[in-house]
């Protein structure tokens, strides 16, 4: 049985899948073209059929999954891993007994993760620390080195 994350779908009427790639072409001296570099494209999946859902249960789980543009992976005949849902629309129709029809596109996408690093400093050490004042335009003072303290006699 076809299944998107955790949803089961009980019949796909229709599964077409496209991809594509990109190449990039240069002349030579004389003219003639050559290419140095292909790179793969994004590969999308178009998926039509029937769910059987007597609570609505899974089409509100597939159109949160939409919204929020979780991460899934599709299991049928072949997998897609990384994939988002682009569209899902539903028609219920009296033909169709506690279900509807669907037509769905799903993307596999490629997710960069950089991770950071952060330092934090310990409560104590927070304390011991005083921050900077601004006060303003302070002239330093001169250390005078010849005053003295003259008794009376």
């Amino acid at each position: 049985m076809p299944k998107l994350g955790d949803v089961n779908i009980e019949l796909m009427e229709e599964v077409s899948r496209s991809g594509d790639a990109s190449a990039s072409d240069h002349a030579l001296e004389d003219g003639e073209p050559i290419t140095d570099h292909v790179k793969a494209g994004t590969k999308t999946i178009d998926v039509s059929g029937f769910i059987i859902d007597k609570t609505g249960s899974k089409r509100a789980k597939l159109e949160k999954y939409r919204d929020d543009g979780k991460l899934l992976d599709f299991n049928f005949t072949s997998r897609l891993q990384n994939a988002i849902i682009l569209k899902f629309d539903t028609t219920d129709s009296a033909e169709i007994k506690d279900g509807y029809k669907y037509t769905m596109s799903l993307r596999q996408i490629k997710v960069a993760i950089k991770a950071g690093s952060v330092k934090t400093v310990e409560p104590k050490a927070q304390q011991r620390t005083k921050k900077k004042k601004n006060a303003g335009r302070v002239q330093p003072k001169k250390k005078n080195k010849s005053t003295k303290k003259v008794k009376k006699k």
